[in-house]
């Protein structure tokens, strides 16, 4: 993106490079906990959109929250780099929030995408 535009890049770590931090980390966790107590305030919602590292997070905050606490009706994910980012998490089931995935058939990320789809029932 930065051979496009300028910026400024907005992330939900504050690290240029995610590839440097170990999965799960403090600072994911606290952007997980950030969304969450966002939506437990201000929802409920009826679905959520997710790009690339949204998605990735969206993901990880519906995989932890076991008590049905997000009000989310749907999700829409779009490039997703679950399986790859700080996002990435072992969940006890399948996400049953439904789920729109979409994945681009020469995208670089697909199997990543691929991946991300199976964690949704």
């Amino acid at each position: 993106v930065q051979k496009y535009s300028e910026g400024p890049f907005l992330g939900w770590t504050p690290h240029s490079s995610l590839a440097s931090l170990p999965e799960n980390n403090a600072e994911s966790q606290h952007a997980v906990d950030r969304v969450m107590a966002f939506c437990r305030k201000l929802g409920p919602f009826d679905g959520a959109f997710g790009f690339s590292q949204g998605a990735s997070l969206l993901t990880r905050v519906l995989g932890q929250d076991a008590k049905g606490e997000v009000p989310l009706d749907f999700v829409i994910l779009a490039h997703s780099t679950y399986g790859g980012s700080v996002f990435h998490g072992t969940f006890p089931s399948r996400i049953t929030v439904p789920s729109i995935h979409i994945i681009g058939i020469n995208d670089d990320v697909k199997p990543i995408s691929e991946e991300t789809a199976k964690q949704y029932e």
